[in-house]
């Protein structure tokens, strides 16, 4: 009763931070230029860059080292502060190159500004943490909920009140000390120390740590590069509707795959000893997940001059091609359920390896169709083709296939959506 009670939590706590995130992004749009989304998105890369290492594999370490002492906690929350704080003032130097090489000095005063929400968010990450490994799930999801209801009304107010771009910069700063207060609020205070490197359980904790940043930084990067770069090369306008129609379709497809990955993450664990019950449970996981996300996003394309025009903006349909993005996002998330196969098997380094190629995709596409957003996305088209008919390789290996025939069994459900996806296209374009 109280895993189901505490899954509950969890997943009101996923779709109500989707749906704060999604109206915020709806009615914000109404009263900022695309231009603000653009400058903005490039101080949330860049700060969510610096919060990545300073709390990414710490909160992860709080949770795999469950046993840890009380002393070492001390020692693994004052460095994680030390790290923020560091992190911090670096950026509010960087900011400075930062804003000269995009040549937009509006760009020192709100990387200053934001910046002073990585200590925040990074102690309420480590206590969210302690909650979590002693799966007090709904003190975690009414803090969280409240939090961004609390940065969500200090948003809206100012955007409508004319602040523009800085009623989402004062918004993070409001909702890192909101997670900071209620987190503390229900915890019991972990007293500053400073850390004793030569603790040998020390050292294990932030070597895992370590690691986990690593992985976590270049998951993020990833996710974010296109954006970071794109705002250099076509413009402020076209770079903040392209931030604006992603982050809302990848907010949909990532809220699908999280509630189902929360339940076939354990049910797939369960089976690692059977192999033929853990391919028919994957398939099971991959088709669920592919069908809702193409039904979905599908349904969008059919009627998305209305969504895009009655939630953000009508201008947004002339400044970027929506249609392309879906394409790009349904091929893309074709590999979503892979990363759970390679987490199951215990093996984080091929998501490594995965992140560095698509990274590395990203950059060949931007660096080579520089001209036209139009020719920048079928570029990533074609990457995430590439990157699909590669995890059929990688899915094969993952589930202890053997011969050709098991791997065209793999690989013939991708190929087909892919087809599926392209003749949608055409018929829509022709519609």
């Amino acid at each position: 009763m109280n895993l189901i009670k505490n899954l509950g939590w969890s997943a009101t706590n996923s779709l109500f931070t989707s749906v704060i995130i999604l109206l915020q992004l709806s009615v914000t749009t109404k009263y900022l230029d695309a231009s603000d989304f653009a400058v903005f998105a490039v101080v949330t890369i860049f700060v969510g860059f610096c919060l990545q290492l300073a709390e990414g594999g710490v909160g992860n370490a709080i949770i795999t080292f469950a046993d840890m002492s009380k002393d070492d906690l001390k020692q693994v929350m004052s460095l994680a502060l030390l790290i923020a704080i560091f992190l911090m003032f670096f950026l509010v130097i960087a900011s400075f190159p930062i804003a000269s090489f995009y040549d937009n000095d509006d760009l020192v005063p709100l990387l200053i500004v934001v910046s002073l929400s990585i200590p925040f968010f990074t102690i309420a990450r480590c206590y969210k943490s302690i909650l979590q490994t002693a799966l007090n799930m709904k003190s975690v999801a009414l803090v969280d909920i409240t939090a961004r209801s609390v940065s969500f009304i200090f948003v809206v107010t100012l955007a409508i009140n004319g602040y523009g771009v800085w009623s989402l910069a004062i918004g993070t700063l409001v909702l890192s000390i909101s997670l900071f207060i209620g987190y503390i609020s229900i915890s019991t205070p972990v007293a500053f120390v400073f850390p004793n490197f030569s603790n040998k359980k020390l050292k294990k904790i932030t070597n895992f740590s370590f690691v986990q940043s690593i992985d976590l930084l270049i998951t993020y990067f990833t996710r974010n590069l296109d954006v970071l770069i794109l705002v250099k090369l076509v413009g402020d306008d076209i770079s903040g509707a392209y931030s604006v129609i992603k982050t809302f379709l990848m907010q949909i497809v990532d809220t699908i795959f999280l509630t189902l990955n929360r339940f076939y993450y354990p049910y797939l664990v369960k089976s690692l000893n059977d192999v033929q019950t853990l391919r028919r449970k994957y398939i099971q996981f991959y088709g669920l997940f592919n069908f809702l996300n193409v039904f979905t996003l599908l349904i969008f394309v059919f009627y998305y001059e209305i969504i895009i025009t009655t939630l953000f903006r009508k201008d947004f349909i002339e400044l970027v091609p929506i249609l392309l993005i879906t394409v790009w996002l349904l091929i893309r998330y074709t590999c979503a359920s892979l990363s759970t196969l390679w987490l199951i098997r215990a093996k984080p380094h091929i998501g490594i390896i995965w992140n560095l190629m698509n990274m590395a995709g990203v950059l060949i596409v931007l660096f080579f169709l520089d001209s036209e957003i139009n020719d920048i996305i079928v570029g990533f088209i074609f990457i995430s083709i590439f990157m699909a008919l590669v995890s059929c390789v990688v899915t094969g290996s993952l589930l202890l296939i053997d011969g050709i025939k098991g791997y065209f069994q793999v690989a013939l459900p991708i190929i087909f959506q892919i087809l599926v996806i392209y003749f949608f296209y055409i018929a829509l374009k022709a519609y």
